[in-house]
C-alpha cells in the first residue's frame, strides 16, 4: 500500500509517468483482506497493519465501511471512551497505545479523512469520538511531567506508569495534538481543536534535544519531525508561533548534518544495542525525509505539502 501510495503521488504531481492500475487491481483483494484480518486481530497499526491499507483505499466506500464495522466491533467501550488493544512492540506484549504512528491517534487521523459519499458517517463519528475521549482521558499535568500525554497509555502498567513521552511525529504530544485537531475539524468539535492548540503551544517550549528523546534528524522521531509537525500546524492555522517553532527545529536539523560517515552529513541513531549510527536513505528515518522537510520549509507553500499525507498530515 505504501509503494502504491508513493506511485499515485508521483503520478498526480506529474513527476513520473506510470500506470500501475494492473498492479493495484491485482493486489486490491490481498491488501484489503490483510487490512480486515489485521483490524480483527489487534493489528490496526498504521505503519505495519490494517490502517495503512484503509488510508490508501479511502475512496473505496464498501471497503471503508467494512473497516469501520470491524473497528467498532473490536473496540473496548467504557462509557464514552473507546480503546483498542494492540502490540506494544517486541517483548512488550499487548496493551493500549495512543500515539500517531502505531496507536489510536492514527485511527482518529485516518477516519477523519473518511468523508466520501456513501461512508457510514454515524459509525465513523462514533469511533472517532470514542477514540478521542479515551486519548483525552490519558492527559497528565504538563507542569509536573513536562508533557501533556504519556507515550502510550497509563493503563499498560498501572503500578509503574510511564509519564514521559518524546518529542516527535511518531510518539508523544505532537501526534496526539495533530489527530485531535483533525478530528475537531472533521466533526466540528471545538473542544478537541482547543486542546490540540493548547498542547502545541505548550510543547513549543520544549527545545532541548536529549531530554526530549531527539538524537538524530529523521522524520519519524528526529529534529525534522518536530519541524514537520509545526509546519503542518502553521499551514492549518497561520499561527506565527508555529512558524517560529518550525524554523527553530529546521535550524537544529541543519546543525545535525555533520556526521562524517553519514549521508549528506546525516545518520539515524538506532541506539547502542542496535548498532548505533546507521546510514538511512528512506522517507521515515533517512535523508529522503529530511530533504523533503527542508524543501517544504523553503517553499513554504501548501501546494507543495501533499507528500505529508504519508504521515497522516493532510
Amino acid at each position: 500500500a505504501g509503494a502504491l501510495e508513493g506511485l499515485r503521488y508521483l503520478g498526480c504531481r506529474r513527476l513520473l509517468e506510470v500506470d500501475c492500475s494492473d498492479v493495484e487491481n491485482h493486489y486490491r483483494e490481498v491488501l484489503q483482506n490483510f487490512a480486515m484480518q489485521g483490524i480483527l486481530s489487534e493489528n490496526y497499526d498504521y505503519l505495519h497493519g490494517g490502517l495503512g491499507v484503509v488510508a490508501y483505499y479511502l475512496d473505496d466506500t464498501p471497503f471503508v465501511n467494512r473497516a469501520l464495522e470491524a473497528l467498532e466491533r473490536t473496540a473496548e467501550k467504557t462509557g464514552t471512551a473507546w480503546k483498542w488493544v494492540s502490540s506494544l512492540g517486541t517483548d512488550r506484549g499487548t496493551g493500549y497505545n495512543i500515539c500517531l504512528s502505531h496507536g489510536m491517534s492514527s485511527i482518529v487521523s485516518v477516519l477523519s479523512r473518511a468523508d466520501g459519499a456513501g461512508i457510514d458517517r454515524a459509525r465513523r463519528d462514533r469511533i472517532v469520538t470514542g477514540a478521542c475521549e479515551y486519548i483525552l482521558s490519558q492527559e497528565i499535568d504538563p507542569q509536573r511531567y513536562g508533557n501533556f500525554f504519556p507515550g502510550q497509555s497509563l493503563e499498560n502498567d498501572p503500578e509503574h506508569p510511564v509519564y514521559f513521552s518524546r518529542l516527535g511525529w511518531c510518539y508523544g504530544d505532537l501526534g496526539v495534538a495533530a489527530a485531535l485537531w483533525q478530528a475537531g475539524c472533521a466533526l466540528r468539535n471545538d473542544r478537541w481543536c482547543a486542546k490540540a492548540l493548547e498542547v502545541l503551544r505548550g510543547t513549543s517550549r520544549r527545545r532541548e534535544l536529549a531530554p526530549n528523546g531527539i538524537f538524530d534528524a529523521g522524520l519519524c522521531h528526529g529534529a525534522a519531525s518536530v519541524a514537520l509537525m509545526y509546519h503542518y500546524m502553521y499551514g492549518q492555522t497561520g499561527e506565527t508561533l508555529f512558524a517560529e517553532t518550525r524554523d527553530y527545529w529546521i535550524g537544529e536539523t541543519l546543525r545535525m548534518g555533520r556526521l562524517e560517515e553519514g549521508l549528506a552529513g546525516y545518520g539515524a541513531w538506532h541506539g547502542v544495542e542496535y548498532g548505533g549510527w546507521k546510514r538511512e536513505y528512506g522517507l521515515l528515518e533517512g535523508i529522503a525525509g529530511i530533504g523533503l522537510m527542508l524543501l517544504a520549509a523553503l517553499a513554504n507553500d501548501p501546494k507543495s505539502d501533499q507528500w505529508m499525507r504519508f504521515f497522516m498530515l493532510h
